[in-house]
Parts: structure tokens; sequence; C-alpha cells
């Protein structure tokens, strides 16, 4: 046992404390409450945990003068590693315990971002390349770097790009291409990677554009995005989902040239870049408030109660990700959970990412608290329409204790809770099928009663359409302030969030990956809540069983069939029979003797699974939930106008993605759509009707007034063929 020494004596703010270095490892400390051994600690700047233990005896009041003479520490050091720990901030930790290197700003991210972008913009802009990559640094890494910090870097590229430019101009004068290389190479840079804001048109001017039905949203998304970190990227990315490019790589399909002179603003239309920023800028802050920024556009204040759903994806690559049940496919799969909340009107105002390592029974308490960090009222009960995946006596117990209230079906509800003997609400409820002078409506008959449950009403409803069976089911609610025609009428509609689920598929690519990162389940085990699972002995050995037992039976059955005579049986088989018995005694003795349960956790762990790092698939999600909300904000205005359900999402569409002329005005712009869609003249009219209200007073883009035209349609006639021969195939 080696002798130690006392490294740090006893102070009089910290009597029990003390610290002992041993002589035969002079650089481990060991830490003593009284003649306990805390732990033991590698001495050394470069140890993060010497730096904690330094950083505590700071904040514990330990003498200031002997923690520098022990541990030859500058005071202003020790002083910043303990407010960094006292702070709790994780960035503010990193960057105190990070050293020198950490607090760089031009990390090896920024740097090589910062060389890609010079090479794709200098060519074009030779004047305010800077200010432009400078700008983009600051919107997509929240960093700012002055002009003096990146000249090494541009003096470097430029260096490279003049030793290129010789060898360029002596081919192009060979193959006599053209006389300025550099001309051709930043058209074909600009179109590919970026698109700067171009002048607008001199006063007056009519200018053919395409994408300019995006005009009617233009103003929405502006003041949506105000003030963001990703303001510009947001916008993009915005008018990109709006007008059908659901993903970065779609962008593809869209004139940026256009959408520059529409909006005003610089498009950054490299795919890869756009990544880039994407991973970079999809921060938990970030995400936040663009969540907060989309429910106060829906003003989700004023809803009394959401939906909830469990909307399961299901996962075709190559990780190993946890299976669990997936709906939209019938079957159990590898999946991915996006738990989302509609309010009453059925639009989409949060969602929160989850594998199948939770289920939505722990899941709840976490998305709903953390949806009502993003609404502006005071905190109030809200009330959360669930339509499976919740019942259990347990469960619902829990919910009603932490003051949710929670409208759901009663499971296994028998048809055996209607009594005469308590009084009956009757109501309707009316919906629009074709156009709002076709409806249908749908009578309820209910008895109310209090459920076995504490703190829950049971429901019995039974209602009838007339072209329809009847039905009886159960509904448990644990508020007694909410009305049985409130509570029925709530989750009989909540088709309004599995219709939505479709339509954000099929229109805005809501199931769309977005980002292949993934995580070791290794690297998640200390964030992860312990649980316990069925072990893989357990399950192997508990099949094994089962198939001994089917084929017993198997055999049992033929045995009974031949009339229960041995001799009816081959040898074989009556031995099979002996054999399997023996088989299944030592197969249950075994299930008995061995441990049925281990950490899920470890389980996973020794089985290579892996999680989704979904943060980058979050943020272009609520992109999307919002150019969604954007797109039914303005659809509520059309539809009223346009009168036909059919088809009336079709049109409005054609119309926002509609080319036209732009005509900048004095006092306004003008702009003429000319939708690729042929319209009696009636549909025409609603359509400017639309369009007049659309431009209204109150509506400026830039400080400007909008008004909206419908081109005119050329009225020719039909041409038919006059060939009196017969076309067919050769054969």
């Amino acid at each position: 046992m080696s002798n130690l020494q006392l490294f740090l004596g006893i102070d009089k703010n910290n009597p029990l404390f003390s610290i002992y270095s041993s002589e035969n490892n002079p650089e481990l400390l060991e830490v003593y409450f009284g003649m306990a051994l805390l732990e033991k600690v590698e001495k050394g700047k470069n140890s993060f945990h010497f730096k904690l233990l330094v950083g505590r005896l700071y904040n514990m009041r330990y003498r200031r003068q002997a923690l520098v003479e022990a541990f030859g520490v500058d005071l202003k050091t020790i002083r910043k590693w303990g407010t960094a720990l006292k702070s709790g901030e994780l960035r503010q930790i990193e960057a105190a315990y990070g050293g020198h290197e950490n607090r760089r700003k031009l990390t090896a991210e920024i740097n090589s971002y910062v060389r890609s972008r010079f090479k794709e913009i200098y060519r074009g802009n030779q004047y305010n390349y800077s200010r432009i990559i400078r700008d983009e640094l600051s919107e997509h890494f929240q960093t700012r770097l002055s002009a003096e910090t990146l000249r090494p870097l541009f003096n470097e590229e430029k260096a490279r790009l003049s030793e290129l430019v010789p060898a360029v101009e002596k081919a192009a004068e060979k193959d006599g291409l053209c006389d300025c290389p550099a001309d051709l190479s930043s058209s074909a840079v600009e179109n590919r990677n970026h698109i700067p804001c171009r002048p607008e048109p001199e006063s007056g001017e009519r200018v053919f554009l395409h994408h300019a039905g995006i005009m009617l949203f233009l103003p929405v998304i502006f003041t949506l995005t105000a003030g963001l970190p990703l303001m510009r990227l947001s916008r993009q990315w915005l008018m990109s989902v709006l007008l059908g490019a659901v993903n970065i790589e779609q962008s593809m399909r869209l004139d940026f040239g256009s959408l520059a002179q529409l909006a005003g603003m610089d498009f950054l239309t490299s795919p890869r870049h756009q990544r880039g920023a994407l991973k970079a800028g999809s921060t938990e802050y970030n995400r936040i408030l663009l969540f907060r920024r989309n429910a106060a556009f829906v003003d989700a204040d004023r809803h009394r109660y959401f939906y909830y759903d469990p909307h399961g994806v299901p996962y075709t690559g190559i990780r190993k990700l946890l299976k669990g049940w997936c709906g939209s496919i019938g079957k159990i799969a590898r999946v991915y959970y996006q738990d989302f909340i509609h309010d009453s009107s059925g639009n989409p105002v949060f969602f929160k990412s989850f594998d199948n390592y939770y289920d939505l029974r722990e899941r709840f308490h976490v998305t709903v608290s953390e949806f009502a960090q993003t609404l502006t009222a005071p905190l109030r009960r809200l009330v959360f329409v669930i339509d499976r995946g919740i019942y259990g006596k347990d469960v619902l117990s829990r919910i009603n204790d932490n003051g949710d209230t929670l409208i759901t079906w009663e499971k296994g509800y028998a048809r055996d809770g209607w009594s005469d003997k308590l009084p009956v609400c009757h109501f309707k409820i009316t919906r629009y099928r074709n156009n709002f002078q076709d409806t249908v409506s749908c009578d309820f008959n209910c008895v109310r009663y209090p459920s076995k449950i504490p703190g829950y009403d049971r429901i019995i409803v039974r209602a009838s359409r007339g072209d329809r069976e009847d039905i009886e089911v159960s509904v448990l609610v644990n508020d007694k302030n909410m009305t049985t025609r409130e509570t029925v009428t709530a989750i009989f509609s909540r088709w309004i969030q599995e219709n939505d689920f479709l339509y954000e598929i099929r229109h805005f690519g809501i199931n769309q990956i977005t980002s292949y990162d993934f995580e070791d389940y290794g690297s998640l085990k200390e964030s992860l809540i312990e649980k316990t699972a069925w072990s893989d002995e357990y399950i192997s050995q508990k099949i094994m069983l089962n198939s001994l037992n089917k084929t017993l039976m198997e055999l049992l059955i033929k045995k009974e069939n031949g009339g229960g005579k041995a001799t009816s049986m081959k040898n074989g088989e009556r031995q099979r029979i002996n054999t399997l018995k023996e088989e299944i005694k030592e197969s249950a003795k075994a299930i008995k003797l061995m441990e049925k349960k281990c950490i899920k956790e470890d389980k996973l762990i020794k089985n290579g699974a892996q999680k989704l790092n979904t943060e980058p698939k979050q943020y272009m999600d609520i992109v999307k939930i919002s150019a969604r909300n954007i797109f039914f904000g303005l659809f509520e205005k059309f539809r009223p106008l346009y009168n036909n359900f059919r088809n009336d999402h079709v049109m409005l569409r054609a119309l926002t993605r509609a080319p036209g002329f732009v005509t900048i005005g004095r006092e306004k712009i003008t702009v003429e759509l000319f939708p690729a869609i042929t319209v009696q003249p009636k549909v025409r009219q609603a359509f400017q009707l639309f369009l007049d209200q659309a431009g209204g007073n109150d509506t400026t883009f830039n400080g400007e007034k909008i008004e909206f035209r419908l081109g005119r349609q050329i009225k020719g006639g039909i041409y038919t063929c006059d060939c009196t021969k017969t076309f067919s195939p050769s054969k």
C-alpha cells in the first residue's frame, strides 16, 4: 500500500474535504470527504475531470490562493471554470472547458464552407463576395467573423485560382470555345449554386416571371419568419414547398432567378450547402422558435381541444431501427414516430419525433409538456383527443392526476353500457360533401354517468346515419365542465386529423426522411430511462417450446383421428411423441431456471440497434407544416367563392404556382397570373373575385400594395383533323 501525501490542505470553509496524492503516482489525486474516498482524478489541464474538480472547489469557496498554488492554474481560468459550472448552460461549459481551440470561431467546418462558397461566388462577383459569405455564416452558423479573419483564406483560394486560369485560357483558345472562360464558369456557377438578389424592374416595366403566383403567399411568409435565426433559408424553403418542391433535391425544378426578383432576396440553390445549413441550424432553440411562430399564425391559443395522434412512418433503409406497429402498412416493421398535435380546426401545431423505445403512454407527457411551451397564453388545462394507444386504468389515472384533460374511446366496450333510466342528450352533426349546399347529418343519442376509473365520466353514444349501420360506442372524459355534446363532437371529428396526414404526405412530403444521420444506442445509454425487456435467450427458448408443442399437437391429433390406436401410427411417429414430451419437459425446466428479463438498453447495444438523428428532419417538417397552414389560410378565403369541394385544392394550387407578368408601378405592384388550366366564365369570375380579395387594401409587400389579375384566356376554336385515313400502329 502506497503512502499518501497531502496535496491540498483542509480549508476552514470546508473542514471535511481534503485532497491527497500517492507517492507511486503523484499525478493521480484522491479526493476525500472525511475518511470516505469520493473520487480519483488525473491531474493535468487537459483532463476534463481535473477542470471539473477545480471548478467545484472554487464554487465551494476554497481559498483562492491555495487553489492557484496547488493546481498551478491562473485564477482567471479557475474562476471561468467555476462560473460556467454554476451557470448550468451547456454551451458556456463547453466554451470554458474546451480550451482555446474550442473557442475559435473559424472551425474546420466553417473553414471548409468558406473555401467552397468562395470558389462558387468569386468568379461571378469579385466585389462583395466577402459580405455575402459573412452574412451566410451569420445566418447558417450563428457566427460573426470579420473580413480580416477570412482574408487569409480568400488570398489562398485566389492564389490557387490564378494558377488554374492560364491553363483554362490556353485550353479555351485551343478549342475556340470562348474569349473569356471566366464568364462561362461564372454563369454555370450562378445557375447551379447561388442566385443573388437581382435589380427590380424599372418603374412601369412589365416583366414575365415564373412562379408569380407565390406573390399570394409572400406577405405572410415574410411576416411569419421575420427575425428568425434562419430567416432567409426558412423563407426559401417555405416558398419551395408551396411551389411543390417538397425536399431540397427537388428545388432544381424551380426558377430561382424569377424568385429572386419576386422576393427581393438572395437564394442558396446548392443542395449540398442547403443540407449543411439545415444540419447546422436545426437546433432545439431554432425549432421551438419556428413552432411558436406557427402556433401564433393559426392562433392555437384560442382552441379548446387538440387532437393527439402518433403518426408512424415505415423505414426501409439499412439502419437497425427498432421495430413497432406501423398503422399505415398494417403490420410490425422498422418504424419511427412523429407524435402530432392538431388544433380543433385540423391545423398541425406541434410534433415530436421518437423511435419505439418508449410507447405512447410514456411519450404523451413529454410531448404535451413541450407543446405547452409553444403557446403564449397563460397555463390552462388543455384538452387532448386521442383515438387509440392510450387506454389503460393506470395511465388514465396518472393523466388525470397530472391535470391533463383527455377524451378517448373505452377499449373493449361490449355494448352493455346503455341505460334507459338516465336522461338522453340528443343532437345532430352536419357535414358538407361536395359544396355548401350538399350536406349530410348524423344523429347522436348519449347518456352520461361516472366511470369506474376515478375522475372519468363514461358517455355511451348511439350514432345513426341514413345510409350506414347504427353504432354504439363508449367515450371517456375527465372534465366535468365539458358538455356531452362538445365531448362527442370532438372525438367524432377526429377524421380531420387523419385526412390531414394523407394531405401532408401527398403534397408537402411530411414522410420524407430528409437526413440520414444516425446514432448507435451505445452513445444514448446515459440519456435513456432504464427499462426491462425479455432476454434473447428467453425469447429463443420460448419460440422453441411453442414449436415443440405445435409438433406434438399435430401428432396427437393424427393419433386421435386414427381411433386412438397406437397401431395406426408408424413406429417412428410413436417414438417421436415420446421424444417430444421429454424435450418439452427439458425446455420448460430451462425456462423456469433462466433469467427472463434483462436491461433493455443493454440488449439494444448488444444487438447493434440504432436511432435516426431526426433534428434536420424536424426543422424541415416544421417548415412543411407551416407551409401547409399558410396554404390553408388562403384556402379558407378561396373555398366559399369557388364552392366546389371536388377540386378546389387543385385549382388553388394551380393559381398559386402560375407564371405571370409583374409590373412595378409608382404606388402598387400588379401581378397578372396565367395558370395552366382552362376554366368556364363562371369559374373565371370566381377566380378574379378571389384575387381581388387577396389584393385588398391591407395587402402589402415591402411597403407596396399588391394587385392581382387573371390573365386573359384565348378563346379559340376546336381544331379537328380532316384526314380521312385512319391511323393504326404498324404490325
